[in-house]
């Protein structure tokens, strides 16, 4: 742990170092990140060509559902 961290932070470290923690990292990747890894690679999530948090967080949901559903029925 750092001198500076704050409470969250520390608490954070404190799970990773443990090894069900890590455990746990572990599956999240295989998990979550593969589908992050799919929306910026093929469904276009990499850049987006609006402005606006509104327009941002209306293509972000409509992507999360698609990825939602490509899980369901793949």
């Amino acid at each position: 742990m750092q001198p500076d961290d704050s409470p969250a932070i520390a608490d954070y470290r404190r799970r990773m170092a443990s090894a069900e923690g890590q455990a746990i990292y572990q599956q999240r990747a295989a998990t979550a990140e593969t589908v992050n890894a799919d929306l910026k690679t093929w469904r276009g999530l990499d850049r987006l060509v609006l402005r606006g948090i509104t327009k941002v967080l209306i293509v972000a949901t409509w992507s999360a559902l698609a990825a939602r559903q490509f899980t369901i029925s793949g």
